[in-house]
């Protein structure tokens, strides 16, 4: 319970951004106070992994770093997260961050692509602008401190994310066509 878990689930790519990702976590680990851990999942599918790595290092947070790679399924994993970071920029359709939402984990995401599709800013998730670890690192630390808000923002894309994504309404859609 003493510990925060801050989490990016995506590809090593540069369209994902793990290096802006590494950079709001060197933020966040000045400004929360107690253990904070920095979860990565994915693979290295496009060459990222040794600058992230050399990013954490040189930010002094390497020990608080960790690369998780591919996890199937990665529902729990997200499940277990205080906050969900998605900093990609010109990303498809956001799954993950439907999937964050659907088990209760709060969603702080660049305002770009499919990310705009999945999060109404400041009632389901954080839209925050792209390439702006700052930005990040500001709008998770505001999620983290205050928990009525949190959880009230979790309640809300929790119900949305079922009645607009989830299997039932999938079903209709396909039923429709």
């Amino acid at each position: 319970d003493d510990v925060l878990l801050i989490g990016y689930v995506g590809n090593m790519t540069a369209q994902k951004r793990p290096g802006t990702f590494v950079d709001a976590a060197a933020i966040l680990s000045m400004k929360l106070s107690g253990s904070t851990h920095f979860l990565m999942y994915g693979d290295d599918r496009g060459g990222q992994l040794n600058e992230v790595r050399s990013r954490a290092a040189a930010s002094g947070i390497s020990g608080q770093v960790h690369f998780m790679g591919y996890r199937s399924p990665i529902e729990p994993h997200i499940a277990a997260l205080d906050v969900l970071l998605a900093p990609g920029v010109g990303d498809g359709f956001g799954r993950t961050l439907v999937e964050a939402m659907m088990v209760g984990t709060p969603v702080v995401a660049s305002a770009s692509g499919g990310h705009l599709e999945v999060i109404q800013d400041g009632v389901t998730g954080v839209l925050i602008p792209g390439d702006s670890a700052a930005a990040l690192a500001s709008a998770a630390q505001a999620l983290l401190l205050d928990g009525v808000a949190r959880q009230s923002m979790v309640a809300r894309a929790q119900r949305y994310a079922r009645e607009t994504f989830g299997v039932t309404r999938h079903a209709e859609a396909v039923m429709s066509v």
